[in-house]
């Protein structure tokens, strides 16, 4: 299941398209929680990825908004 979530980061995150990016964005914010309640550590391979996501997403609808 993932393997998805991950494949449309990388399709979102290519589009730029400021909606797809909110909508990532909260999708990231509920999938990282779970992921933290799960795994129950941060330095997981798997969280940390889906974490840097969030960051560059976050990063990104900052960088429309300035």
């Amino acid at each position: 299941m993932l393997p998805v979530y991950k494949t449309i980061c990388v399709e979102v995150l290519a589009s730029v398209n400021e909606v797809e990016l909110q909508v990532l964005r909260e999708m990231l914010q509920k999938l990282v929680k779970n992921l933290e309640k799960t795994f129950g550590d941060r330095s997981n391979p798997i969280l940390a990825e889906f974490m840097k996501f969030l960051m560059v997403t976050h990063l990104l609808l900052l960088k429309s908004e300035a």
